[in-house]
């Protein structure tokens, strides 16, 4: 519609030029058939027959949006004009001063008919080509409002130019010489209509325009109303006042037939258009009813596709299982073999090692006679050489105990100063062979660790250091004690002038018999084994190690983190087992044997789709709980008859005949049931039902796993805490009320109707929360929780505060938000959830020095 609109808008404004132009050339060629629409009829005047070619000039160079910026401004000047050319003519009716711009371009001598000034333009004509301009010229502008004024201007102008034009359509043109002034043409005023039109046009979608062209219902009534309006009146009109001139009507039955049939037609339309919008309503009803079943069918598809999902998930964990188990006995078997197989390579290469090393000392210290040089430094490369390889062999069989999960710790309270000093005497010797400054700045740390194994991740970082520092550089080790959100920690660094490092080289630092391609790298020994042994030490006593190095000449920085007391040497082995490449992980059988905590209670889960079933159980067994299943109503309740369990989980849809609603029904109605927590399954939004039947949680299917395990705990936890809340209130109806919505809750309720009582009460008892009346008469309620926050036993009581009126802003700032809440009386659901939110927020292990547990809670 908006493309029609826009067309016909550029059509219009195409025929006003037409008009325009016809006008200016029977006035320039004096042709009075040019002038006028009918022989001896109202010529449109020069200024008017010019300003209307501009506007539908400038109605077009506007329509054509951006695209051409110089059309733009060009047709913004021209609609200036028009509202300049409509101002002056206009003034010079109401001021009764000649301007001098009628006869600017074409003279009109006086005597033409309907014409009290020569060449002059009617006012109402003025009027109506000054809004046109001015309408142009606001085409874009936009109120906050959404309106736009050019649409206003333009209604304004129409109003006119229809005026004019009834005017000769009703027959009664002579009334216009009765004014004094001259007459609108009627071609001009049909020009005017086209031009005001097509502005209306030139925006539909924006303005008032907006309600006629827009697809709602409204956009429709109006499409239907707005014609039907503006055409009929007119119609019915015309035709009464033919009627009187033919028929000789009295002018009050023409009157009386007019408002009859406008009425009549008019109240036939807005029938229709009601009749129309009904359809419309009871369409969108059964288009609605069609969606909803369609979103029930994709529901229970969703619902199988879960099933199926949640069937193969199981499918493919056993698979797992099974697979893992498989490669955790493999694992076994690898490990025993390589066990036996480290601990015979260790003894057949220690032993003639030791032999070399030991009959070369031997040399060395002349126990068997003095030695020529040339023998001297034969028997010291042996020497060397023979500590090279033990190291080499060391390190070699130290990594393969490890992944064989086999290296053991032996923890004991260190003083990393004393074990610095220990690695500052071995390696000083070596560094001043170099002469290299070696600088330990390590205080006196004491914590629980191996010292053996923090000395030897030491010595392979400082000799790292002394192998890739120039002759002349300088090595610094310090250390310090760290404090962040996973405790204190320990962290060593040991920084070198050395090579430096490529940043791209850093990712390959720690891998095992890796050597960096360096000139430099390449001119020292080593095995490449001393970092990622460094490397699965630090893991090993629950740390990490790091580097940093900005480049090839900036040396380097190692920092260790170790913490303050590292894992058991059993399950440091086990993780280092784990983690380490080609060491499968433990199946889920043998890691939930190692890891599985005591029981946590009994759980029944009512539930009759048997791939739930499964899911359900083995998500409350991996965390602890002991599971019974029922399948309907029956057999739930006569597992809790037998057995009570802690929790129930219940299904609200069960299959055969019973439902979950009679389950949960029958638990609430027994004094012995009542208190057993409840969470409710349901495929359908019926969570409030439940809860307003009992259940402690409502969970909606698909059901999220690791949620579930999260309310069934957070359920029990409160079941176990034999919450008791103190209720302080001298309105024994107050009292009454939320005294029963508390214990439907499971809480045991105190109560109190003054401080003094409320205080007394709050030492012996020490409930878990307190509610307060605000406007209690003695003391008031604020006071009252002051002297709470006041007294060492109840300093730590969350207080909800009562309230009939807002506190105002003093008030508020005497409670802390940690601690205190403030809910307004009659609102008990708002109430209940501030109660339940504090209690979280402050839980038992938090009570007041001397205060006494909950029961269950340690």
């Amino acid at each position: 519609m908006t493309v029609a609109l826009r067309t016909y808008a550029r059509c219009a404004a195409t025929l006003v030029m037409a008009v325009g132009v016809t006008v200016l050339i029977g006035w320039l060629a004096d042709l009075h058939v040019l002038r006028s629409l009918v022989p001896g009829g109202i010529e449109m005047k020069v200024n008017t027959a010019l300003a209307l070619l501009f506007g539908g000039a400038a109605l077009v160079m506007l329509s054509g949006g951006t695209r051409w910026p110089v059309l733009l401004v060009i047709g913004k000047c021209l609609a200036a004009f028009i509202a300049l050319i409509g101002a002056m003519s206009f003034s010079e009716w109401i001021i009764g001063i000649d301007l001098g711009i009628d006869q600017l371009l074409i003279t009109e001598e006086p005597g033409a008919v309907y014409t009290s000034a020569p060449g002059r333009m009617p006012p109402n004509t003025a009027l109506c080509l000054m809004c046109d301009g001015l309408a142009l010229v606001l085409l874009d502008w936009r109120l906050k409002s959404g309106l736009r004024p050019a649409q206003v201007l333009c209604l304004i102008q129409l109003t006119i130019a229809l005026l004019a034009l009834l005017v000769y359509s009703y027959g009664v043109g002579a009334a216009y010489s009765q004014t004094g002034v001259t007459q609108m043409a009627m071609h001009t005023a049909i020009a005017l209509l086209l031009l005001s039109t097509s502005i209306l046009s030139l925006r539909p979608d924006d303005g008032l325009m907006a309600l006629i062209t827009s697809t709602t219902r409204g956009g429709m009534v109006a499409r239907r109303v707005v014609p039907a309006a503006i055409i009929l009146p007119l119609v019915i009109a015309f035709g009464c006042l033919k009627a009187i001139d033919a028929f000789a009507w009295p002018v009050g039955l023409a009157f009386a037939i007019l408002e009859v049939s406008t009425v009549v037609i008019l109240a036939s339309l807005v029938g229709w258009c009601a009749h129309s919008l009904q359809r419309a309503d009871e369409d969108r009803d059964r288009a609605s009813e069609r969606i909803r079943a369609s979103s029930e069918e994709i529901a229970a598809a969703n619902q199988r596709l879960h099933v199926l999902a949640e069937e193969r998930r199981l499918a493919q964990e056993k698979v797992q299982e099974l697979a893992r188990d498989l490669a955790v006995s493999n694992a076994e078997s690898a490990n025993q073999a390589k066990s036996a197989f480290l601990a015979n390579m260790s003894h057949e290469l220690r032993t003639p090692l030791n032999a070399i090393i030991g009959f070369s000392q031997m040399l060395d210290d002349r126990l068997f006679g003095e030695l020529n040089a040339k023998q001297a430094k034969h028997v010291n490369h042996i020497q060397v050489g023979g500590r090279h390889l033990l190291k080499l062999i060391n390190e070699i069989l130290d990594l393969s105990t490890i992944e064989a999960g086999k290296l053991e710790i032996e923890t004991g309270p260190i003083d990393l100063h004393v074990v610095a000093t220990e690695v500052h005497d071995t390696m000083h010797a070596l560094a001043a062979e170099k002469r290299l400054a070696l600088v330990f700045a390590v205080p006196s740390l004491r914590f629980v660790g191996d010292s053996g194994r923090i000395r030897q991740i030491l010595l392979n970082l400082v000799a790292n250091a002394i192998k890739f520092t120039p002759d002349g550089g300088r090595i610094e080790v310090s250390a310090s004690a760290i404090q962040d959100e996973r405790g204190r920690t320990i962290r060593l660094t040991v920084r070198d002038t050395g090579i430096g490092i490529r940043k791209e080289d850093l990712g390959r630092l720690f891998v095992e018999f890796g050597r960096l391609d360096d000139s430099y790298a390449r001119t020292t020994e080593g095995s490449g084994l001393g970092l990622a042994l460094t490397k699965r030490l630090a893991e090993l006593l629950g740390g990490g190690i790091s580097v940093l190095s900005d480049g090839l000449g900036a040396g380097a920085t190692f920092t260790v983190d170790l913490p303050e007391t590292p894992p058991s040497a059993s399950s440091a082995s086990s993780a280092s087992s784990a983690s380490s490449p080609g060491s499968p992980a433990l199946g889920s059988k043998a890691a939930a044997a190692q890891t599985r905590r005591p029981l946590r209670g009994l759980v029944l889960v009512v539930e009759d789709e048997t791939s739930t079933q499964e899911m359900l159980a083995d998500a409350l067994i991996s965390n602890g709980f002991e599971v019974m299943i029922a399948s309907d109503a029956t057999e739930a309740l006569a597992h809790v008859a037998r057995r009570p369990p802690m929790a129930v989980i219940l299904d609200i849809a069960l299959a055969g005949g019973s439902s979950g609603w009679e389950v949960l029904e029958n638990l609430h109605a027994s004094a012995h049931t009542r208190n057993i927590p409840v969470v409710t399954l349901t495929a359908n939004d019926d969570r409030a039902l439940a809860r307003n039947l009992g259940a402690r949680d409502a969970l909606l299917k698909p059901i999220d796993r690791e949620h579930l395990l999260a309310v069934v705990e957070t359920v029990i936890r409160r079941q176990q805490m034999n919450r008791t809340a103190l209720l302080v209130d001298d309105d024994p109806m107050i009292v009454k009320y939320l005294s029963f919505a508390l214990r439907e809750r499971g809480w045991n309720v105190l109560s109190a109707a003054s401080g003094d009582e409320a205080m007394n009460i709050a030492r012996l008892q020490s409930p878990h929360i307190a509610i307060v009346d605000q406007t209690m008469v003695e003391p008031a309620g604020l006071a009252l929780v002051e002297r709470f926050a006041r007294d060492p036993a109840t300093a730590h009581m969350p207080v909800v505060v009562h309230v009939l009126h807002p506190l105002d802003a003093d008030d508020l700032a005497r409670l802390d938000p940690n601690r205190h809440a403030v809910v307004k009386k009659l609102e008990s659901e708002a109430l209940l959830e501030e109660v339940e939110r504090l209690c979280d927020r402050c839980p038992a292990d938090e009570a007041a020095p001397g205060m006494t547990s909950p029961i269950g809670l340690a």
